[in-house]
Protein backbone atom coordinates (compact mmCIF):
# COMPACT_ATOMS: atom_id res chain seq x y z
CA UNK A 1 0.00 0.00 0.00
CA UNK A 2 1.95 3.28 -1.21
CA UNK A 3 2.34 6.06 2.10
CA UNK A 4 0.19 8.10 3.04
CA UNK A 5 1.51 11.56 3.69
CA UNK A 6 5.02 12.73 4.37
CA UNK A 7 7.31 10.03 3.46
CA UNK A 8 10.19 9.69 6.39
CA UNK A 9 13.04 10.39 4.87
CA UNK A 10 14.43 7.46 6.20
CA UNK A 11 12.75 5.19 4.24
CA UNK A 12 14.25 6.94 1.10
CA UNK A 13 17.06 5.39 -0.28
CA UNK A 14 19.67 5.25 -3.08
CA UNK A 15 19.91 1.95 -4.67
CA UNK A 16 23.00 1.48 -7.31
CA UNK A 17 22.68 -1.75 -9.04
CA UNK A 18 19.60 -2.88 -7.42
CA UNK A 19 21.56 -2.91 -3.87
CA UNK A 20 20.97 -0.05 -1.43
CA UNK A 21 24.18 1.74 -0.24
CA UNK A 22 25.52 0.90 2.92
CA UNK A 23 24.96 3.15 6.07
CA UNK A 24 23.59 6.04 4.18
CA UNK A 25 22.07 9.02 6.41
CA UNK A 26 21.18 11.58 3.68
CA UNK A 27 20.30 11.36 -0.45
CA UNK A 28 19.35 13.90 -2.86
CA UNK A 29 18.15 13.58 -6.17
CA UNK A 30 18.91 17.48 -8.20
CA UNK A 31 17.72 17.91 -11.43
CA UNK A 32 18.13 20.93 -13.36
CA UNK A 33 17.36 22.30 -17.22
CA UNK A 34 19.20 24.90 -19.12
CA UNK A 35 16.96 27.42 -21.60
CA UNK A 36 17.84 29.56 -24.53
CA UNK A 37 17.58 32.79 -23.22
CA UNK A 38 16.49 35.08 -26.30
CA UNK A 39 17.73 38.64 -25.51
CA UNK A 40 18.25 40.55 -28.18
CA UNK A 41 18.82 44.24 -28.77
CA UNK A 42 14.59 44.80 -30.09
CA UNK A 43 13.05 42.59 -27.30
CA UNK A 44 10.89 45.38 -25.40
CA UNK A 45 11.12 42.94 -22.43
CA UNK A 46 14.91 43.76 -22.37
CA UNK A 47 14.45 47.47 -21.42
CA UNK A 48 12.44 46.00 -17.93
CA UNK A 49 15.20 43.76 -16.99
CA UNK A 50 13.34 40.70 -17.50
CA UNK A 51 14.81 38.20 -19.68
CA UNK A 52 12.81 35.68 -21.94
CA UNK A 53 13.72 32.36 -22.53
CA UNK A 54 12.27 29.59 -24.83
CA UNK A 55 11.65 26.08 -24.03
CA UNK A 56 13.31 24.43 -27.09
CA UNK A 57 16.50 23.48 -27.59
CA UNK A 58 16.97 22.81 -23.58
CA UNK A 59 19.06 20.38 -21.49
CA UNK A 60 18.28 18.48 -18.74
CA UNK A 61 20.75 16.97 -15.58
CA UNK A 62 20.87 15.63 -13.11
CA UNK A 63 23.04 14.46 -9.79
CA UNK A 64 22.22 12.22 -7.06
CA UNK A 65 24.43 12.62 -4.02
CA UNK A 66 24.26 10.20 -1.08
CA UNK A 67 26.06 10.68 2.17
CA UNK A 68 26.94 7.93 4.99
CA UNK A 69 28.64 6.64 7.96
CA UNK A 70 32.18 4.74 6.82
CA UNK A 71 31.32 1.25 7.59
CA UNK A 72 33.01 -1.60 5.61
CA UNK A 73 30.84 -4.29 7.11
CA UNK A 74 27.67 -3.40 5.03
CA UNK A 75 26.35 -6.02 2.56
CA UNK A 76 26.31 -3.77 -0.40
CA UNK A 77 27.86 -0.66 -1.88
CA UNK A 78 29.90 -0.02 0.89
CA UNK A 79 32.92 2.85 0.47
CA UNK A 80 35.22 0.42 -0.37
CA UNK A 81 32.92 -1.15 -3.29
CA UNK A 82 32.20 2.05 -4.49
CA UNK A 83 35.40 3.23 -4.66
CA UNK A 84 36.15 0.15 -7.32
CA UNK A 85 32.75 1.40 -9.04
CA UNK A 86 34.47 5.00 -9.39
CA UNK A 87 38.02 3.94 -10.04
CA UNK A 88 36.77 1.33 -12.76
CA UNK A 89 34.52 4.25 -14.45
CA UNK A 90 31.22 1.29 -14.10
CA UNK A 91 28.18 2.60 -15.38
CA UNK A 92 25.24 1.68 -12.66
CA UNK A 93 21.84 1.53 -12.51
CA UNK A 94 20.80 3.97 -10.04
CA UNK A 95 17.39 4.30 -8.13
CA UNK A 96 15.92 6.86 -5.41
CA UNK A 97 12.96 4.77 -3.66
CA UNK A 98 10.84 4.09 -0.67
CA UNK A 99 10.63 0.30 -1.86
CA UNK A 100 6.93 0.54 -0.61
CA UNK A 101 5.19 -0.95 -2.92
CA UNK A 102 2.22 2.10 -4.57
CA UNK A 103 5.12 4.65 -3.89
CA UNK A 104 6.26 6.19 -7.15
CA UNK A 105 10.27 6.21 -7.49
CA UNK A 106 12.86 7.34 -9.79
CA UNK A 107 15.61 5.67 -11.55
CA UNK A 108 18.21 5.94 -14.61
CA UNK A 109 22.00 5.26 -14.67
CA UNK A 110 24.83 7.07 -14.06
CA UNK A 111 28.70 7.40 -13.29
CA UNK A 112 30.15 8.07 -9.81
CA UNK A 113 31.89 11.55 -10.31
CA UNK A 114 32.94 12.59 -7.08
CA UNK A 115 33.60 10.40 -4.01
CA UNK A 116 35.07 11.94 -0.54
CA UNK A 117 36.19 10.01 2.60
CA UNK A 118 35.67 11.92 5.83
CA UNK A 119 37.40 11.18 9.10
CA UNK A 120 37.23 13.65 12.34
CA UNK A 121 39.02 13.22 15.98
CA UNK A 122 36.17 11.34 18.01
CA UNK A 123 33.35 11.60 15.40
CA UNK A 124 32.07 8.84 12.72
CA UNK A 125 34.07 8.41 10.18
CA UNK A 126 31.59 9.19 7.27
CA UNK A 127 31.57 8.95 3.00
CA UNK A 128 29.91 10.87 0.49
CA UNK A 129 29.33 10.01 -3.31
CA UNK A 130 27.72 12.07 -6.69
CA UNK A 131 26.67 10.04 -9.19
CA UNK A 132 26.30 11.95 -12.49
CA UNK A 133 23.65 11.21 -14.65
CA UNK A 134 24.31 9.57 -17.91
CA UNK A 135 20.64 9.47 -20.27
CA UNK A 136 17.30 10.04 -18.54
CA UNK A 137 15.70 9.99 -14.97
CA UNK A 138 12.46 8.18 -15.44
CA UNK A 139 9.49 7.94 -12.68
CA UNK A 140 7.22 4.88 -11.88
CA UNK A 141 5.55 3.18 -9.30
CA UNK A 142 7.06 0.08 -7.31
Amino acid sequence: MATIGVINGTNLRVYASGNAIAYATSCTLSMSKDFNETLHKDNAVTASGWRTIQTEGQQKTATINVEGLYNDDGANNTPAELFDIFDDNTLIEWKLSTEVTGDEYYSGSGYITSLEFTGQVEENATFSATIDVSGTVTKATN
